[in-house]
């Protein structure tokens, strides 16, 4: 596979070819600019993209959230809030790096800001219940990082609707007793980043919960899916929210 070394700081960040293939395909598609809003974390200001319906029919909010390359070039992620918007959802990118101003982040910033990053989340939680009414249940739809995230967050908030995650995992055990909504696991079985292991056992702390998730593997994948595989994901995710609404 060729791989484009965008980020030499972190090679193990670089994107792939047909990934980027993927992000011009949506942006090349979008249908409406992003309306950016910005809300306060922990006295911060937090960008938000949105991406709205044409016509509100009151289904959750989905919030995206990038991986650990950032999302200031995502037009991948743009792409997919445009479809989620053409799905009915109100869908939003959350900038969540804004909280430490970065642009990426490696490792050693991973670990020592998700705690942090998790609060951010759960503030833009609260930030689309203002916006559309506090009983407005929301999704989650997060690639590795922020998948990683959506996952910790949804264990703590009995808000989240529905999480969808794109080559994640649990970070943390989720606590004893914890109330998972349905969570959509995709995942490429070619995964060194984040193990078809650490998929396997996310998948058995769910089951350990009694939580309803579904799992599809993607055969030959690995951490980045190629742009047809991509595509796929996000309309079995599309499909997976309209169904736990």
């Amino acid at each position: 596979m060729v791989v484009l070394k965008l980020f030499t700081k972190f090679p193990q960040y670089a994107i792939p070819a047909c990934v980027l293939a993927l992000m011009l395909m949506c942006s090349a598609n979008l249908t409406a600019h992003a309306q950016v809003e910005k809300y306060l974390s922990k006295g911060k200001a937090i960008r938000v993209e949105w991406f709205r319906p044409s016509a509100d029919a009151g289904k959750p909010v989905v919030l995206i959230l990038y991986g650990a390359s950032g999302g200031d070039d995502g037009a991948y992620y743009r792409g997919c809030a445009q479809q989620f918007a053409d799905a009915g959802f109100a869908a939003g990118v959350v900038h969540y790096f804004d909280a430490h101003n970065l642009k990426w982040a490696n490792s050693a910033q991973m670990s020592q800001h998700f705690t942090e990053w998790q609060g951010t989340v759960t503030d833009a939680v609260n930030y689309s219940q203002k916006l559309f009414g506090a009983k407005r249940k929301v999704d989650l739809f997060g690639y590795s990082l922020g998948a990683q995230l959506a996952l910790s967050c949804a264990s703590r908030d009995g808000r989240i609707a529905a999480v969808s995650s794109m080559s994640g995992c649990f970070v943390s055990p989720p606590a004893k007793g914890a109330k998972m909504p349905p969570v959509l696991m995709l995942h490429g079985t070619r995964d060194t980043t984040v193990s078809l292991q650490k998929e396997k056992k996310t998948e058995a702390q769910l089951k350990q919960l009694g939580s309803p998730y579904e799992v599809h593997l993607y055969a030959k994948q690995g951490h980045c899916f190629d742009s047809e595989f991509a595509q796929d994901a996000l309309v079995r995710t599309i499909a997976f929210f309209n169904q736990n609404k």
